[in-house]
């Protein structure tokens, strides 16, 4: 068998691949659910059983059942509900074998297929050497592919190395928004006599928004630096020094109380307001990266289908 043909018959193989996929997904939606109806019919085998129990046992129940002269025809009747009981359960404990066997079986043709894409991988780069080495038309149709793989790959890294940069700055600016809000909370106990004990945890509060703020300019300046890369504009408008100028003025006192209470509350709201801006950057940023990665799949499949 040529080269040629061994990567047509392993591709066939791997086409397979989805069929699967889709056969383990189901199996295992199944197996959830028959895991979940085996712990509702063991309940109702367990209760069966006690009644079952509770009408042979000698109790008050029994005497009084045997009294009125039912014991016999409510014992067979719960010995019925028993037998039912057991006879589901049974049914679900088998489904749950066959539903393992199953998914073990797709499992293991999953991780067949997943070494015959290795293996017709290294194929494909045996062909690709063999059409480069005769320097040719189609050496120079597959450079060009390649070229372009390479460019969306380098595309789809500096999306990524955004995305991540977006993300670790959204972080940022929640955990000063939530600091901020704690003390925003305790400023207003505060306000109406809240103690010594209120006033320091609310400067340990702003103290920590404080440093919060202090790392974003970090984080901002990274995120900048990512979108530049990726061409994407965006206005970055967090007005970090304007909270730390006056969060090292913060003394104690009604008016100045209410004064930084108002200037908190504004703070909090450019956050929030930030918040969202960054965060629809990031999506907007993980499309285009999901696009960029469906090109590398395309672009890979042209020059795969060329090569044979």
């Amino acid at each position: 068998m040529n080269l040629d043909e061994q990567i047509i018959e392993l591709k066939e193989i791997i086409a397979e691949k989805e069929m699967y996929e889709r056969k383990l997904k189901k199996a295992e939606t199944e197996y959830e659910e028959a895991k979940q109806k085996e712990f509702e019919l063991k309940e109702i085998l367990e209760k069966e059983e006690k009644d079952v129990q509770k009408l042979e046992s000698f109790t008050l129940f029994n005497i009084w059942c045997s009294m009125f002269g039912n014991k016999t025809e409510k014992l067979e009747q719960e010995k019925y509900e028993l037998s039912q009981a057991e006879y589901k359960y049974k049914i679900i404990k088998t489904t749950i074998m066959d539903l393992e066997e199953e998914i073990k079986n797709l499992k293991c043709k999953l991780g067949t297929i997943k070494n015959n894409e290795i293996y017709l991988h290294k194929l494909y780069e045996q062909k690709e050497q063999e059409i480069l080495a005769l320097a040719g038309k189609d050496s120079a149709e597959i450079i060009k592919l390649n070229d372009a793989i390479n460019c969306k790959k380098v595309e789809a890294q500096e999306l990524e190395e955004a995305i991540e940069a977006g993300k670790n700055l959204t972080t940022g600016l929640r955990n000063s928004l939530v600091n901020l809000e704690k003390a925003i909370r305790l400023g207003t106990w505060d306000v109406i006599g809240g103690g010594v004990i209120v006033d320091v945890m609310k400067h340990s509060y702003i103290d920590q928004a404080k440093r919060n703020l202090e790392d974003l300019k970090y984080l901002v300046d990274r995120f900048a630096r990512e979108l530049n890369d990726v061409k994407f504009v965006m206005d970055l408008n967090i007005d970090i020094g304007g909270f730390l100028s006056f969060s090292d003025w913060f003394f104690d006192g009604f008016f100045i109380d209410l004064f930084m209470k108002s200037q908190i509350d504004e703070t909090r709201v450019k956050l929030e307001n930030q918040i969202r801006l960054v965060e629809g950057a990031v999506f907007d940023l993980s499309k285009k990266h999901t696009a960029c990665i469906e090109e590398i799949s395309e672009i890979t499949e042209t020059k795969r289908n060329f090569l044979i």
